[in-house]
């Protein structure tokens, strides 16, 4: 595991938000852990958070699983993040967006460290034609997130080879 997700008891694991100081890079974000946002899980997410995936064929179950429950994660802390605005006063971003983009990134590197991704909160790996690519928007809609609407949803897809391999679409 790591410091955002903690064990509580046998049958109960903690999921904290990771919040970030400044918007960097994912390979140099320090990430730290917000302890009034967190959400309380049943102790079988550790299954889905830690156990390896052996082949990119596994995915599909344990992704689904993952992003069920960041959906709730993003719902119970819709009211309680801060939110920035990017470079144009439309272009908005919260604590949520950033935290939901770390865990999956952090989930995904610790089980294919080899797949490459782009995000919308912490850039972009460098690509080659045959690479695994992720695409994670990890509050598409954020303006109406942020207004505290329910006009929102979480965007991931991954090609392979520049071909569609998988692609989840989430609605908290």
């Amino acid at each position: 595991m790591n410091n955002f997700v903690q064990q509580l008891n046998t049958d109960q694991c903690r999921l904290y938000l990771p919040t970030f100081k400044s918007l960097t890079p994912f390979n140099t974000a320090v990430p730290e852990k917000k302890e009034t946002l967190f959400i309380d899980l049943p102790a079988d997410f550790n299954n889905i958070w830690s156990t390896p995936l052996k082949k990119e064929s596994d995915l599909l179950q344990p992704l689904t699983e993952l992003v069920t429950y960041l959906s709730q994660l993003i719902r119970e802390g819709q009211q309680q993040v801060a939110v920035q605005q990017k470079e144009e006063a439309f272009d908005l971003v919260t604590e949520m967006d950033q935290g939901i983009e770390y865990l999956l990134r952090f989930w995904i590197k610790k089980h294919f460290p080899d797949h490459k991704i782009i995000g919308e909160e912490f850039g972009q790996d460098s690509l080659s034609p045959n690479d695994y690519c992720w695409y994670i928007d990890p509050i598409d809609g954020t303006s109406n997130y942020a207004k505290g609407r329910s006009h929102y949803c979480v965007n991931i897809g991954c090609v392979y080879q520049g071909k569609p391999f998988i692609s989840l679409v989430a609605i908290p």
